[in-house]
């Protein structure tokens, strides 16, 4: 089973979030039963931050009313405010005793701050969080979290085309270095079932790739979620996977497709395929 491998992402509760999302952001209504349904599957950990709209508020009602709590996992930014009282502020509002994971948010802060690492690791020595994480965009940025003795989580995008062939060894380095992984972006943000006509004229050399992808699960017999999250479930490098959902359907149907077992001829071809440029697998590039 996967399930002990799922983070539900909370950025669809508190903002309307993905390239492919044309309904928008569920009602606190359906968020809180979202919440409930993924507890009552098994889901032990939630992934939010400080800038998800509403999403941290929403989990903190959930975490008041419900006997069966979560895990959470939350992301800072550096501002102001002492991060010391950014963390006290975060566990009133999420309704948690801790905070089981406390990412820097943007890896700009983790270089611009270096003083950072002391309060993080002020934190730790206090219970208020537990382990210290980083959320990363590419290799570069992938390297340096790596080497950093400070970091305990790394949470980076992988998918079928930001793939093992991309950063493959990186991953390798960073478990060696005692690294938990954290896998995000499994569905590239929605863009895997996005309409290719609908692609903005920025995403076009990516369309090539898509359809590569579209075959190949075609060939598989499986739709291209079920391809994606099997892919992404297949590297034993990676292991946590984040992933977003608007509604119970979608929960209830990735739990299903998680359990699918890919050939080790069918991760080859996928793992055969590079992007170029590589800058277009980063969402931050897409605007």
């Amino acid at each position: 089973m996967n399930k002990s491998r799922f983070i539900l992402g909370s950025a669809q509760l508190g903002l309307n979030y993905g390239i492919n999302n044309v309904v928008g952001k569920p009602t606190p209504d359906e968020a809180l039963e979202l919440l409930r349904e993924a507890r009552l599957k098994g889901i032990r950990v939630l992934d939010t931050a400080e800038g998800y709209g509403t999403a941290q508020e929403i989990i903190g009602v959930f975490q008041h009313a419900n006997g069966k709590p979560f895990l959470v996992n939350t992301k800072f930014s550096v501002s102001d405010e002492s991060l010391s009282n950014q963390a006290k502020e975060a566990l009133e509002t999420l309704n948690t005793e801790f905070i089981n994971v406390y990412f820097y948010h943007r890896f700009h802060d983790f270089v611009q701050y270096p003083e950072i690492k002391m309060e993080l690791i002020k934190l730790k020595g206090e219970g208020v969080i537990k382990y210290c994480g980083i959320s990363v965009y590419d290799n570069d940025q992938l390297k340096i979290a790596a080497e950093d003795k400070t970091i305990d989580v790394i949470q980076v995008p992988f998918n079928l085309l930001d793939n093992f062939t991309q950063k493959g060894a990186l991953l390798i380095k960073a478990k060696e270095m005692g690294k938990v992984i954290q896998a995000r972006s499994v569905f590239l943000q929605g863009l895997f079932f996005k309409n290719e006509e609908t692609y903005p004229i920025k995403l076009e050399p990516l369309k090539k790739y898509v359809r590569m992808l579209k075959s190949i699960a075609l060939e598989s017999s499986l739709d291209m979620a079920s391809l994606a999250l099997a892919y992404v479930f297949s590297r034993p490098e990676i292991d946590e996977v984040v992933i977003g959902i608007d509604n119970t359907e979608q929960l209830n149907l990735n739990l299903n497709q998680s359990e699918i077992k890919l050939e080790s001829e069918i991760v080859k071809i996928i793992e055969s395929i590079m992007v170029h440029p590589v800058n277009l697998l980063y969402p931050t590039n897409w605007s």
